[in-house]
């Protein structure tokens, strides 16, 4: 399992169109080939800053996904959004 972390900053004052936006187009996301499921996270000390977890079997599934006409019903109503975004692939190495 890899687990995509997307670091997503936006203008506050639109921080619950925002939500309202992830929450319509989020059943895009988890139809795809290879999602397990999601996480999506407001950041408590920075009101602009969310954070949005996706766990796949695999980082194919998510490149897939990236390419997939889907994804540009995702990421469009996000544009006008987002100030900043950043995504990293992780492994996990330890739970408790």
């Amino acid at each position: 399992m890899i687990k995509e972390i997307a670091l997503l900053t936006i203008d506050p004052a639109k921080s619950d169109s925002f939500e309202k936006t992830f929450l319509e187009v989020a059943p895009v996301l988890r139809r795809q080939p290879g999602y397990l499921y999601d996480e999506f996270l407001r950041v408590v000390e920075n009101d602009c800053e969310y954070i949005l977890i996706v766990h796949w079997e695999n980082v194919e599934s998510h490149k897939a996904f990236v390419e997939s006409d889907d994804f540009k019903l995702l990421a469009g109503p996000w544009g006008p959004f987002q100030k900043e975004a950043a995504v990293r692939h992780c492994r996990l190495i330890a739970h408790s």
